[in-house]
C-alpha cells in the first residue's frame, strides 16, 4: 500500500525539458534573433517566440507567457501559486511552458468557448485554457503545437499510422457532436500537430447548437473523409495498398454513415476481417513460428507488517498446438491496491476484474494484430477499470486506487502495460532485465539524472508514485509523461525459449534486491516454487508491504 499519490515536487529541475522543446528553441537561429529583439502582445502578458500558420481566420504565435497566469506548457493544468517554479502536477518547469496564441475577431473565438468553459479535454483536440480581450483584440491560449500541419507532410506515412490518425480523430469528433459542436476546422490545413499526434485546432467557425443537427453531422463527416481520400492520394502513389480504407472513407464521403461513431463502429468492422488485405499492417514473419510451452507460478502474501492484503491477481494461461508448433497465449495482472481501510483491496479487486473482462475479445488466434491495435485494446480495458474506480472513490468519498502490471502474451510476444510502481522484469540467458519503468517520484529524479539508480530504494520519499487507477486524468497525466517526459507505460518485449517473466508489486522489488532476484529466479526453474522462495526472502528482509507476484517461465 502506497502512502500517496503525489505530483511533482519543486525539487525537480530543469533537465526534463532541456532535453526537449526548450534546448530546440534556444538553439535555433530564429529564436536567437527574437531574443534579442523580442515582440510582446497582450499589453505585454506574452511574448512572441514565433508566427505559425494561421488558424482559420485567426493569427496564430507560439509564446511564453510573462508569469501572468501559471500554465503549464506540458499538462496545461493551472498552478495557483505565484511563487511556483514547477507544475504541481506533472512537475514540468513552468518557466519553459509554450504555447499557442490564437488572436483576431470576436466572431472567430466564439466557437472556442464551450472548449474553455467546459473544461473539455479529447486525446484528438488542443486543449484550451483561456479565451481574453486586451488592446482591441480576442485571445485564445493554448497548449503547444509544433506548427506542422496534415498539409504539409510528404511522403513516408505508413497504413498504420494513417489509421491511428483516422481512428483518433474519427473519436474526437464523436465527442465534439456529442457536446453539439459541429463545422469543426477539417482541412488538411486545420489540422496540427502536437508531438506526433494530429489535434483539432480550428473552431474559428464552429457551430453550436443545444441540439443534434444531422445536416451539419453529415457535412462533418464528408469534409473529414475527403481529407483523408486525398491523403490516401499521396501513400497509394507510393504504392500502398489502402482499398479497405478508401472504400469506408468513400461511403462516409458520400453520406452513408448517421454519425461518426456509425464511423467508427464501420471502421473497426472493417480493421477486423481485413488482417490479411493491408487494412493495418499485420506481423510479417517469414520464418517458422517459436514453439515453446509456459509455467506459470504466482503468490500474494499480506506481509508481515500489515494486517491487510490489498492486492489482487489475475492469470490464466492456454496453449494451442497447430502444425507442431506450440502457440501460448496468456493475460497476467498484479495490482497493489491503495487507500483507506478497505479501499485499496476493493479498487484492485476492480482494476483485476474489469480488466480481465475486457479483454475476453481478445483471442489466442490474434497473433496478426498490430502492436498500436494491442495497445488500444489494452488501453481501453485500463481507462475502462479507471473510470469505475474513480466513480466508486467518488461514491464512498474514501480516496481508493491501485497500481497495476499487466501481461499480454500472444505466441512469442508480450505486451505489456504498466501504471505506478509495480514492476514487469525480463529474465534472459541468466540475466534480469527491468522492463517497465515506475511512475513515482524516485524514479522520475533517476531518469533526469538527479538519482542513482541503487538509491531509488533508500530515498526517503521512494513510497510516492505520480499515478495510480482511480484519477479523473489518467490517460491524459499517462500521455504527458510518455510525450513530453519520455515516460512510457506500454512495451513490448520478444520472448525465447528458455526465457522467464516476472509480474511483481514494490512489496518484493523494494525487499530485495535485483542481483538476488535473478539468482533465485536462476536456481529455482520451477515457476511456483521460485515464487515461493522470492516470498519468503522478501518476509525475511522485512516485509514491510504486502508482496504479489507472478513468474512466465519458457520451455
Amino acid at each position: 500500500m502506497k502512502n500517496s499519490i503525489i505530483s511533482f515536487p519543486n525539487l525537480m529541475k530543469s533537465q526534463i525539458n532541456r532535453t526537449n522543446r526548450y534546448i530546440t528553441q534556444m538553439l535555433s537561429k530564429d529564436r536567437i534573433r527574437e531574443m534579442i529583439a523580442p515582440q510582446v502582445v497582450a499589453n505585454n502578458r506574452f511574448q512572441i517566440l514565433k508566427t505559425l500558420p494561421p488558424v482559420g481566420d485567426l493569427k496564430t504565435y507560439l509564446v511564453t507567457d510573462n508569469g501572468n497566469s501559471f500554465y503549464c506548457g506540458n499538462c496545461g493544468k493551472k498552478n495557483n501559486k505565484a511563487s511556483a517554479i514547477y507544475c504541481t502536477s506533472c512537475g514540468f518547469h513552468l518557466q519553459d511552458s509554450t504555447f499557442i496564441l490564437l488572436e483576431g475577431l470576436q466572431e472567430n473565438t466564439i466557437g472556442f468557448e464551450p472548449l474553455v468553459a467546459g473544461n473539455l479535454h479529447q486525446n484528438g483536440i488542443l486543449t484550451f485554457f483561456e479565451l481574453f480581450f486586451s488592446e482591441g483584440h480576442h485571445y485564445v491560449l493554448g497548449q503547444s503545437i509544433s506548427g506542422k500541419r496534415l498539409s504539409d507532410l510528404q511522403n513516408n506515412i505508413t497504413i498504420s499510422t494513417l489509421l491511428e490518425w483516422v481512428s483518433l480523430l474519427a473519436k474526437s469528433m464523436t465527442f465534439l457532436h456529442n457536446h453539439f459542436i459541429f463545422n469543426v476546422g477539417l482541412a488538411a490545413n486545420d489540422i496540427f500537430f502536437s508531438t506526433s499526434n494530429p489535434r483539432l485546432v480550428n473552431f474559428s467557425k464552429a457551430i453550436v447548437l443545444h441540439k443534434s443537427d444531422k445536416k451539419l453531422i453529415l457535412a462533418d463527416l464528408k469534409n473529414f473523409a475527403n481529407t483523408f481520400l486525398n491523403l490516401l492520394d499521396k501513400i497509394e502513389s507510393q504504392g500502398k495498398q489502402t482499398n479497405p480504407l478508401r472504400e469506408i472513407l468513400m461511403n462516409a464521403a458520400n453520406g452513408q454513415f448517421s454519425s461518426f461513431k456509425v464511423f467508427q463502429q464501420k471502421f473497426l468492422q472493417q480493421e477486423k476481417t481485413n488482417t490479411n488485405n493491408h487494412f493495418f499492417e499485420p506481423k510479417t514473419n517469414s520464418t517458422r513460428p517459436k514453439s515453446f510451452t509456459v509455467s506459470v507460478g504466482m503468490a500474494s502474501d499480506v506481509g508481515i507488517v500489515r494486517t491487510l492484503n490489498e492486492d489482487s491477481l489475475a492469470a490464466f494461461e492456454q496453449t494451442s498446438i497447430i502444425q507442431s508448433v506450440a502457440r501460448p497465449f496468456g493475460f497476467f495482472m498484479v495490482a497493489d491496491g491503495m487507500g483507506g481501510h478497505e479501499a485499496g483491496e476493493e479498487a484492485s479487486k476492480i482494476a483485476v476484474e474489469k480488466i480481465t473482462r475486457e479483454l475476453r475479445h481478445v483471442l489466442p488466434g490474434d497473433a496478426a494484430l498490430s502492436q498500436d491495435r494491442i495497445r488500444h485494446i489494452m488501453e481501453d480495458a485500463v481507462f475502462a477499470a479507471n473510470e469505475k474506480i474513480y466513480q466508486n472513490a467518488k461514491t464512498q468519498n474514501n480516496g481508493m486506487g491501485t497500481t497495476i502490471t499487466i501481461a499480454l502474451l500472444i505466441h512469442n510476444s508480450v505486451y505489456i502495460f504498466n501504471v505506478g510502481d509495480g514492476r514487469a522484469y525480463h529474465i534472459q540467458n541468466n540475466k534480469l532485465k527491468l522492463i517497465s519503468q515506475d511512475h513515482s517520484l524516485v524514479y522520475r529524479l533517476y531518469k533526469i539524472g538527479q538519482l542513482q539508480y541503487d538509491d531509488i530504494l533508500t530515498h526517503p520519499q521512494s513510497n510516492q508514485i505520480l499515478c495510480a487507477l482511480g484519477e479523473s486524468q489518467l490517460k491524459l497525466n499517462l500521455s504527458n509523461l510518455e510525450k513530453q517526459a519520455n515516460h512510457p507505460y506500454f512495451f513490448h518485449v520478444e520472448l525465447e525459449k528458455g526465457d522467464g517473466l516476472l509480474l511483481c508489486t514494490d512489496g518484493l522489488w523494494q525487499m530485495i534486491r535485483e542481483p538476488e532476484i535473478e539468482n533465485t529466479l536462476i536456481h529455482f526453474p520451477q515457476p511456483q516454487k521460485a515464487v515461493d522462495e522470492l516470498v519468503k526472502t522478501a518476509n525475511i528482509n522485512g516485509g514491510v508491504d504486502n508482496i504479489s507476484l507472478i513468474y512466465i517461465s519458457t520451455h
